[in-house]
């Protein structure tokens, strides 16, 4: 049998729970009485109620047993499920184990009284023959008894490992969902900023072709307007060139008509001729001297 000890609190709490549910014309089972207690290891409410059985099997007995309500029971996972079979398998187990000693050990009590009755020395030897065999049944049902109990406690206590890792998987899929909300947010708010700055580099390519627009049509009327200036200056130069040429036409026309009559004139020493004095000459050489 199990070397655990009871729990005195928790074999109160149990014996409560199942007579409640005996109460309630409830078989009462490891699942139904850790849902009557709200929870609880199923090792340790395995121990305690077997305990039970074994001080007070009497509390055990419903007159009509009757499944639990479907609301009692929490939705059974795929542990739970072999849990409940191994539990049934253990059960029938210990119920055939405890019929087949009782028949046999009445099985013996009959023989010995109908021995007993024929042939006294026989019947002895028979008797403790049948009991030897049915003491050493007794003693290997009740090795595979702890042996199988030893292997559902095993069974209970792995399944609340799997019930403690279920639950720290969950905590754990509840914090990567979280991570994930936080990340999708994050990733919405640079797409949002993205979308932002998008906007603003396009206003400011817009401004900056209005603006490009606006320098290059400036830039454009100052060339065109440079470029008429100098048209003008060029007109205004060449005018200029054209009238020199021609001013410079009449002089040499003029110094050809003048040079005969200037040779046959007597020329005073003491006195250079200035351009004034000669009659018709002072205007053309003064414009030839201004163009010089």
């Amino acid at each position: 049998m199990s070397s655990q000890k009871s729990d005195p609190t928790l074999y109160a709490v149990i014996r409560t729970a199942v007579i409640t549910l005996v109460s309630r014309k409830i078989s009462p089972t490891y699942d139904d009485v850790r849902a009557q207690i709200g929870g609880g290891s199923y090792r340790d409410i395995g121990r305690e109620i077997r305990a039970l059985k074994a001080q007070e099997p009497d509390l055990f007995v419903v007159d009509e047993p009757t499944t639990s309500p479907a609301d009692v029971e929490p939705p059974e996972s795929g542990s739970e499920v072999r849990n409940r079979t191994a539990e049934a398998h253990f059960r029938q187990a210990v119920e055939q184990a405890l019929k087949a000693f009782f028949i046999a050990t009445e099985a013996a009590r009959s023989e010995e009284r109908r021995s007993s009755a024929q042939r006294q020395p026989l019947a002895l030897e028979g008797v403790q023959r049948s009991l030897a065999a049915s003491q050493e049944r007794q003693n290997g049902l009740t090795m595979r008894l702890a042996t199988a109990e030893k292997e559902y406690e095993k069974l209970l206590a792995d399944f609340d490992t799997a019930v403690e890792e279920q639950e720290r998987l969950r905590i754990e899929l509840a914090d990567s969902e979280a991570k994930i909300l936080a990340l999708e947010e994050a990733v919405e708010d640079g797409r949002r900023r993205e979308a932002e700055a998008q906007t603003e580099r396009q206003e400011m390519r817009r401004q900056l072709e209005q603006f490009t627009a606006e320098r290059h049509e400036s830039l454009l009327e100052q060339i065109r307007a440079d470029v008429a200036a100098r048209a003008h200056f060029d007109q205004a130069l060449q005018d200029t060139r054209e009238e020199m040429a021609r001013l410079q036409e009449q002089v040499e026309v003029l110094k050809t008509s003048v040079a005969p009559s200037a040779q046959s004139s007597p020329r005073p020493a003491a006195r250079k001729m200035l351009p004034a004095d000669q009659p018709g000459l002072g205007l053309a050489e003064a414009a030839v001297s201004g163009g010089a």
